[in-house]
């Protein structure tokens, strides 16, 4: 378990003798069970994990976000908490800056690698040992590891940390942009969550765009998604209007189960969403309206709001639990229930659902004989605007004035739309983000402005040491050029000294 405030990974040995309220056989990241720091480097430290992953063999997995790592334990149950491997820094269990590049370059100025991670956040590994890593927040992208723990001289531990596979920049290791060319069946922005089924089909919460992609083993067809969910099977929108049983919200976390039914953690909806089995629905290529995307057929009200998801297999896990955040508002008031059954054949429609007021939205679709269709290619992307978008300030910086371990006053950024009144163009703000994690978006500004409008975004610091941290706040829109950068700074000051 990811204990994601407490800088910590907790293990216990035995689920199927676990009681309620049972202690933890085993903490990683901390020296004991009663400490909680935030530490910044090394192969027995963690800061801020938010994502776990567990092998066949017992090989532990780790998405260590604000050091901008993966970590990798052999069998630690069993042998210990430090960890064998690190994926991200060079090789280097001491480093934790946001794409290491050995030098000092700006992060805002990098361009990362397939050596490089900046605040992962997922981590997935299937049957044969192949790592997945959601390496979204900044990079907009999953990469994925060859049996890195049999490369090299074919013992654990001595593996390969170079990713093998690219999916949401056109294959370009070095390219990090927020759906680069506009959103399609190949982009990605800020994924989060990533699963494996045991066939080898990837599944990625692209939780900016709205939406979760499937893959078809990909490792041996390529990275352009082959089905979308939560845009009503549109592979070039963000969302669907309503909240329906065709729509996600913010995804955040995706797990598979051994039957093969998909289940996405819907944050923004405050819900988890179950679609049955729906790889067995009609093959088809990425088009507009791909034949055979299901509609999900279970929903569960909630006030709180669901990050993480996990089945159960009976064999390897094929799901990785994204992180988990705290509930407000109450617990979860509704059970999921299946709404509708499929019946008689495979949908070959595209199922629309029929809402009732009060209600559950029940999907339902015409059952007809698989019947898989011609190759098609997606199709053309939205094409950036030519308008005129001003950020002020250019940079942030906040000093050396927070204590260690607290969070600043937000420091606000203002986004203009410095077209013409009357002849200028309507911009679409999509999404921020800030990279590492000791920066972290307060307010977000979502919306299209027109013409001489502006709206703020707030980016607070929080510094884990007293190194000097530098970083980026990401604006993601549709003028040509995104995504537009903001470069940020700040340096901890020890909490003792006055």
């Amino acid at each position: 378990m990811a204990d994601e405030n407490n800088n910590r990974v907790l293990g216990w040995t035995d689920a199927d003798s676990f009681t309620n309220g049972a202690p933890a056989d085993l903490v990683i990241g901390q020296p004991d069970f009663i400490s909680s720091n935030c530490n910044a480097t090394g192969a027995g430290s963690l800061c801020k994990p938010n994502g776990v992953a567990v092998d066949g063999a017992g090989n532990l997995y780790v998405a260590d976000g604000t050091n901008s790592r993966v970590l990798e334990y052999n069998a630690p149950l069993s042998t210990g908490a430090a960890a064998n491997m690190v994926f991200g820094q060079g090789g280097s269990f001491t480093s934790n800056a946001c794409n290491f590049d050995g030098g000092d370059i700006l992060p805002a100025l990098r361009s990362p690698s397939a050596n490089d991670l900046c605040s992962p956040s997922g981590v997935a590994v299937d049957g044969a040992g192949n790592l997945y890593v959601a390496d979204g927040s900044n990079n907009h992208r999953v990469l994925e590891y060859n049996t890195p723990l049999n490369a090299g001289s074919g013992e654990i531990g001595a593996g390969d940390t170079t990713a093998d596979t690219v999916f949401g920049q056109g294959g370009n290791f070095t390219s990090r942009k927020c759906n680069d060319g506009g959103i399609s069946a190949s982009s990605l922005c800020v994924p989060t969550g990533v699963a494996v089924d045991a066939s080898g089909n990837v599944y990625v919460a692209d939780s900016v765009n709205d939406r979760v992609l499937e893959y078809n083993t990909p490792l041996s067809t390529g990275t352009i998604g082959d089905r979308v969910f939560g845009t009503c099977a549109s592979f070039t929108s963000f969302a669907c209007t309503g909240i329906s049983a065709n729509s996600l919200s913010d995804p955040k976390g995706v797990a598979v189960d051994e039957s093969g039914n998909l289940y996405v953690a819907d944050f923004g909806n405050s819900r988890v969403l179950k679609y049955n089995q729906p790889l067995l629905a009609v093959t088809a290529t990425p088009t507009a309206t791909p034949a055979g995307t299901p509609t999900a057929t279970a929903t569960a009200t909630a006030t709180a709001t669901p990050t993480a998801i996990a089945t159960s297999t009976g064999g390897t896990p094929t799901a990785t639990p994204t992180p988990t955040s705290t509930k407000t508002g109450g617990t979860p008031t509704a059970t999921p229930t299946p709404t509708s059954t499929k019946t008689g054949g495979t949908p070959t429609a595209t199922p629309t659902p029929t809402t009732k007021t009060g209600g559950t939205s029940t999907p339902t679709a015409t059952a007809a004989t698989p019947t898989p269709t011609a190759t098609a290619t997606p199709t053309a992307t939205p094409t950036p605007i030519s308008e005129k978008l001003t950020i002020s300030p250019s940079s942030l910086a906040f000093g050396k004035k927070v204590a260690v371990g607290t969070t600043s006053a937000p420091k606000t950024v203002t986004i203009k739309n410095a077209g013409k009144k009357r002849t200028g163009l309507a911009v679409s703000i999509e999404s921020e983000s800030a990279s590492p994690s000791v920066f972290a978006v307060k307010s977000e500004c979502e919306k299209t402005l027109d013409p001489g409008k502006s709206c703020n975004v707030s980016v607070t610091f929080t510094p884990t040491n007293t190194t000097p941290q530098s970083g980026e706040l990401t604006i993601n829109d549709n003028v040509i050029g995104s995504p537009q950068s903001v470069s940020l700074s700040g340096t901890g000051k020890d909490p003792k000294k006055k």
